[in-house]
């Protein structure tokens, strides 16, 4: 039987190329703002997408930042990213995807850029923060 050696641990506060990583100073991965991409171009560039294109982008579902990580990341990195991060910062990205989410459809249908903006300044803040 051949012996292999025993894979290093992830460890979710280094930073890896091509790959998530927890920032100690925040206490979350930064890159999972890009489940985000869509409500953030709409909102920063609403004069530039087509109303079918606009339509699109705002139906489109945002990922929680469990789910995210793990689609982006497999799933053992990305559980030891999400037990790597601050809690409460989970639970107020998953608020946001959640109220986004519950409000796609009339957002769509109403093309209501002032709800897109306001959820857009809510990601920044929250961006901002630190731990």
């Amino acid at each position: 039987m051949t012996s292999h050696p025993e894979r290093p641990k992830f460890d979710p506060h280094e930073q890896t190329p091509g790959g998530g990583y927890v920032d100690s100073e925040v206490g979350f991965v930064r890159d999972s703002f890009n489940a985000w991409t869509n409500v953030t171009m709409l909102a920063s560039q609403p004069e530039e997408f087509s109303p079918s294109s606009f339509d699109r982008l705002a139906a489109a579902p945002v990922d929680t930042y469990e789910n995210y990580l793990i689609r982006v990341n497999g799933p053992e990195k990305g559980q030891a990213l999400i037990q790597a991060t601050d809690a409460n910062f989970i639970s107020e990205f998953n608020s946001l995807v959640e109220m986004y989410n519950s409000q796609r459809e009339r957002v769509t249908r109403e093309k209501d850029l002032n709800f897109i903006k306001s959820i857009a300044e809510q990601l920044d803040r929250l961006l901002q923060r630190s731990k």
